[in-house]
């Protein structure tokens, strides 16, 4: 499952976890024993690798840490342009389970209609892309790379009923996950493999959304 981190005050950040089951024992005065521990934590360790191995295997692989893309300063560089831009959406959390990271907006006002959150996205959109600080930071260099910021919509479950919310997303040109965004020369097996990396994407942040109720 994953578990919130509290990485910067301005947005909550979310990393991959992992709960281990409590081990059956006699409870004692002094608590459990050494013993205890030590086998409750090669046991959790046991199943956090195979877990992390099952999720590496169908996960896109990060770029390199110096990257403008690395969660870190991909975090940093979203919510610290966001904040000088104003782009009218409340950030809610930034996301980096699979490469590449995507960030939540709330919109300002939760009462729009089916016809008025489209025309949000679009506005949104257009003011992500507009936004120099954060085209600087990804090195966006023309309007030719005007794709590499994109907005989009979600909607979450909640309670009885649904959220609508948007998703922000931003890649460096020379990235790998703009360069299998741009091209025209994917295969059946990669526009497969694409299709089912926008569909977690899409689950992961739905499943992390916080409810307004």
């Amino acid at each position: 499952m994953a578990a919130s981190v509290e990485l910067s005050p301005r947005a909550q950040r979310t990393a991959q976890g992992l709960v281990c089951a409590t081990l059956d024992r006699r409870s004692t005065s002094s608590g459990p024993s050494c013993e205890a521990e030590v086998l409750r934590t090669q046991w959790c360790q046991a199943q956090l690798d195979q877990c992390q191995g099952q999720r590496r295997a169908v996960r896109q692989p990060w770029p390199a840490a110096s990257s403008s893309e690395s969660p870190e300063r991909w975090a940093d560089a979203v919510e610290e342009a966001l904040a000088e831009c104003a782009l009218g959406a409340e950030l809610e959390l930034v996301e980096c389970s699979e490469y590449p990271c995507v960030a939540a907006l709330r919109p300002d006002d939760p009462s729009l209609d089916e016809s008025q959150r489209e025309q949000e996205m679009h506005r949104l959109m257009d003011a992500a892309r507009g936004c120099q600080p954060l085209r600087k930071s990804f090195g966006l260099a023309d309007e030719g790379q005007d794709d590499a910021l994109d907005v989009y919509r979600l909607d979450a479950r909640c309670g009885d009923g649904r959220e609508s919310f948007f998703v922000l997303s931003a890649l460096d040109p020379q990235g790998p996950a703009y360069g299998l965004l741009s091209t025209d020369n994917r295969d059946e097996l990669d526009d497969r493999d694409f299709s089912r990396w926008l569909y977690r994407r899409a689950d992961d942040v739905s499943g992390l959304w916080p409810c307004a109720q």
